[in-house]
């Protein structure tokens, strides 16, 4: 036989056997051929998907990110309303008590233990979940120690970063605060909204984020906005000859230092949390309440150490007693 290559008797029973090994041939030959045209198929069915299927992104995935965008924006406004009615409360009760630093001390310890209930108090939440649904291993384990491994401290990967941006984003909030007690608001204002912009420049050379040309745009024209509504003093010669004149001083300011230490002070202050923001995003996996507390208890220290160390910044116990409990301690407090 020519296909098996053996003798054939002429009994034919291996004849019988050697057609039975053609059909079967023939058999695996035509499933081959029904497999490759539904193979062919499939191809010609995913060439036909819509382009969301073929790069796997579902609407709703869609959805759900532009509710988180949403969500930010959100959050970012709120954020932006919160920084303005912390500076006109610090306008408000650094008259009462006498010393911005003192204002400064106890908002960050206020800070300090809203941060400490919030990071604890979750800990505690989601150790409470687990018991009442039982051990379960969800694979997340490096995510969570991502974000709350080393405790309040911060894990250990981040820690570095998460205490350096704490020092520079308390010193910006020191600076902002300072400039608040020896400048026009509208001035301090302008300064320190600055940051914004030198925050996208940043990101953008150190993380490599993308910037159109769009935001560029509408970033020039959110500073030139803030300008025009603070009316800072340096630019008199600009705003007097459209009827805008700027910002006067306040009389409760007590100013202890020239006009440009203060706006050098505040320069310093907007281009420390631009830095300290873009390294945020850098740690972003970090918990939020670390990164309230890294900041808190930095601006805290700084505060603290100019009030022992300088007899003008520091006011006695007698002056501390006569502050108000409301107007005085509970500006502080908020």
């Amino acid at each position: 036989c020519a296909e098996c290559r053996t003798l054939v008797p002429s009994s034919g029973r291996v004849i019988g056997k050697v057609r039975e090994g053609q059909m079967q041939t023939k058999e695996e030959g035509r499933e081959r051929g029904e497999k490759g045209q539904t193979e062919t198929g499939e191809d010609e069915d995913e060439g036909r998907t819509s382009p969301q299927a073929r790069s796997g992104r579902s609407p709703a995935s869609s959805s759900y990110r532009c509710l988180r965008s949403l969500a930010g924006l959100v959050c970012a406004s709120a954020g932006a309303l919160a920084i303005a009615l912390l500076a006109l409360m610090v306008e408000l009760t650094v008259p009462h008590v006498g010393s911005v630093l003192v204002v400064i001390v106890v908002r960050a310890i206020v800070a300090s233990l809203l941060s400490l209930i919030c990071f604890y108090g979750g800990r505690l939440l989601e150790l409470m979940r687990s018991g009442s649904e039982g051990k379960r291993d969800t694979g997340k384990g490096s995510e969570d120690e991502a974000e709350t491994g080393g405790g309040i401290f911060g894990p250990k990967k981040y820690r570095k970063l998460l205490w350096i941006r704490g020092t520079l984003s308390g010193f910006a909030m020191n600076g902002f605060f300072f400039m608040l007690t020896q400048l026009p608001m509208g001035d301090s204002s302008a300064i320190f909204f600055t940051s914004p912009l030198l925050t996208a420049a940043f990101a953008r050379l150190w993380l490599g984020e993308t910037w159109h040309w769009l935001n560029w745009v509408s970033g020039v024209t959110s500073v030139i906005g803030v300008l025009i509504i603070a009316r800072p003093n340096f630019l008199k010669a600009v705003l007097d000859p459209i009827g805008l004149p700027p910002s006067p001083t306040d009389e409760s300011d007590h100013l202890i230092v020239p006009r440009w230490v203060a706006v050098l002070v505040g320069v310093m202050g907007a281009l420390s949390s631009a830095i300290g923001l873009t390294i945020l995003r850098k740690i972003r996996n970090v918990s939020f309440a670390s990164n309230v507390f890294a900041l808190s208890v930095m601006s805290g220290l700084m505060a603290l150490g100019l009030l022992l160390g300088l007899d003008f910044f520091r006011p006695s116990v007698r002056d501390l007693a006569k502050v108000p409990p409301l107007a005085g301690w509970g500006g502080c407090v908020l």
